[in-house]
């Protein structure tokens, strides 16, 4: 065959006579189990990403949020910008995947091991929009249909290719599993420590665990007079300073006496729960929390009362519910005010959270997309992002 690169002249003594007979008996008993077929299903693996020579402004904007630019229609998001995104073709009974012998990865914002799941991410085949391309634009969980092209030395290249449709959105329920088994299991991988954090670039931090923390908070009495988009945006805020786990601690510090900081093991630690509630500073929302369970915070046995009620999901629900309306009065259902959840993310990091990276909104406003920059706003942009992922995951055509 023409495409099988093997040059006779380099079987030249007899000892690689039987190198050449072992060759030829594979070739033999190959079998091509993909028959003619080159149409595969793919599960998209990172966010897609704008091509083009004209196109830099796409790519700044991309570099900023994590989105390309993007046209709203009926049915989906579009764009008409070229893109390119990492995917994993799927397997089926009979057809195994042609990327079987690659260890599967999971999304980076959920693996536990991002340096990991990164380079299992860029091992797999690279997919482009094709030409003239008008289409929904795939989101990471998502699957795509994609034909690959004939290879030299294969029956087809996985180095790149051209997704064609977009066939189903992605399965919360499965992506959770996903995000759980196998992301677990890349720490088998001696591939070396996990890399640095994503600096200070602005991204969403959306997982699908939070589609069912956000259904909670909705279904939860402590909240039942809340706009939907605050909801959101509170949401958004428990996974940036939890990554929604119950009894997180934060703020540690070594053991000094006489704090109001509470120990865990051999550290102290200021914050708490879901959100973060600090102890520690007179201004905390722990301190608040306290008092509105009436607890004090100043012997050992005080202090180990308080952390088991602020680590309580219950707990945090009623004093946030009651915290919130104080603090955010235009958020309940009868109020003023048409903000989305984006805003309301940011809004809440800024004037409640205050966390690093939060001290100001972007320039031109509560927006998806700040006109800046400046590394004081980028956590504040990625809490909206992150809320404007859980929506698009919430909507009925996601």
């Amino acid at each position: 065959m023409a495409d099988r690169i093997i040059d006779p002249s380099t079987f030249s003594i007899p000892a690689l006579a039987l190198e050449l007979e072992g060759h030829s008996t594979r070739f033999a008993l190959a079998s091509n189990v993909y028959g003619s077929s080159m149409e595969f299903l793919v599960r998209v693996l990172t966010p897609p990403m704008p091509m083009g020579r004209f196109e830099q402004e796409a790519i700044y904007r991309f570099m900023l949020t994590g989105r390309i630019a993007t046209q709203t229609t009926d049915s989906a998001p579009t764009s008409d910008i070229p893109f390119s995104f990492q995917g994993r073709i799927i397997g089926e009974p009979g057809r195994p995947s042609p990327h079987s012998f690659l260890p599967d990865p999971c999304s980076v914002d959920s693996a536990q091991n991002k340096l990991k799941a990164a380079q299992l991410i860029t091992l797999h085949t690279n997919f482009r929009s094709p030409a003239g391309y008008t289409g929904p634009v795939p989101r990471m969980g998502d699957i795509v249909k994609i034909s690959l092209e004939p290879g030299s030395q294969g029956p087809f290249s996985l180095q790149k290719a051209f997704f064609k449709t977009l066939e189903r959105k992605k399965d919360v329920t499965q992506d959770a599993q996903d995000s759980q088994e196998s992301c677990n299991s890349l720490q088998g991988l001696s591939w070396g420590e996990a890399g640095p954090g994503a600096g200070n670039a602005a991204r969403s931090h959306y997982t699908a665990a939070l589609d069912a923390f956000y259904t909670r908070l909705r279904a939860s009495d402590s909240f039942s007079t809340f706009k939907d988009n605050f909801l959101k945006g509170l949401a958004a805020n428990a996974q940036h300073e939890s990554g929604l786990v119950a009894n997180a601690n934060g703020d540690g510090r070594p053991r000094v006496a006489g704090t109001p900081a509470i120990q865990v093991g051999a550290k102290d630690f200021c914050s708490f729960g879901y959100w973060q509630l600090n102890v520690c500073t007179s201004t905390g929302a722990g301190r608040s929390f306290a008092q509105f369970f009436s607890v004090r915070n100043g012997t050992m046995a005080e202090k180990a009362h308080l952390k088991s009620l602020i680590t309580n999901e219950a707990n945090q629900f009623r004093f946030m519910g009651h915290h919130m309306r104080t603090l955010f009065p235009t958020s309940q259902t009868g109020q003023s005010g048409n903000k989305t959840a984006n805003q309301w993310a940011q809004e809440i990091a800024i004037r409640f959270e205050r966390c690093s990276w939060c001290k100001r909104a972007p320039a031109t406003g509560l927006k998806t997309v700040g006109s800046t920059t400046r590394r004081e706003d980028h956590e504040t942009i990625s809490r909206g992002l992150t809320a404007d992922d859980l929506e698009a995951s919430l909507s009925p055509d996601s």
